[in-house]
């Protein structure tokens, strides 16, 4: 199946998100984490791996929150609308038929509105809802168990076996939402789900 590599950060000095945006990240107060898988499924293989990363954080976090966090499609990771995460993939090819995929994940835990302050959307902190005193270590353990859970069930399902529990956690579900087609094109409708 591959074989990975963990890294855990205490801080990044050049974060980012998608579309390249800035992803803050102050010393000591979030969870930074990649994992690098090396694995001989092909890209094509790899459709909805972030949807499924994103099931397998949200199951790791809803242990400590109780079922309270949801994903907004594609990355995003809520609690009652408030941003405390998200996920970021990368693969590329190589040679010897192997793709390099490597899972990013940032999770803000401490984080405090004074080193939040540039940011430009509604977000908060694992702490703000969490009952009990909230150990970084812990959550970035539960987290890398069940990443590496899913470097082997997902070699052998697919997104499909994450295809319900992810509709269960769909922030969007239900909701009307707009979208532009790559062509310009303004749609507008009623998030139904998601297809296979």
């Amino acid at each position: 199946n591959g074989f990975c590599y963990c890294f855990i950060a205490e801080e990044q000095t050049s974060g980012r998100g998608t579309k390249g945006k800035k992803w803050l990240s102050p010393y000591g107060k979030n969870i930074y984490f990649s994992l690098s898988w090396k694995t001989n499924l092909a890209m094509n293989q790899l459709d909805g791996l972030s949807l499924a990363v994103g099931v397998e954080v949200c199951n790791a976090i809803n242990i400590i929150l109780e079922d309270k966090i949801s994903m907004k499609w594609p990355n995003d990771l809520l609690v009652k609308g408030e941003k405390i995460g998200g996920i970021l993939i990368e693969t590329s090819s190589s040679s010897s038929r192997e793709t390099n995929v490597v899972i990013g994940v940032g999770i803000n835990v401490f984080m405090n509105k004074e080193e939040g302050k540039e940011i430009d959307q509604l977000w908060a902190s694992l702490d703000k809802f969490s009952k009990g005193q909230l150990d970084r270590n812990e959550l970035a353990g539960k987290i890398l168990n069940n990443l590496l859970s899913l470097t082997i069930k997902f070699r052998t399902k697919g997104f499909i076996g994450y295809k319900n529990s992810f509709e269960r956690l769909n922030f969007l579900k239900n909701k009307t939402c707009k979208a532009t087609s790559s062509r310009g094109l303004n749609l507008k409708g009623k998030v139904m789900g998601i297809n296979d």
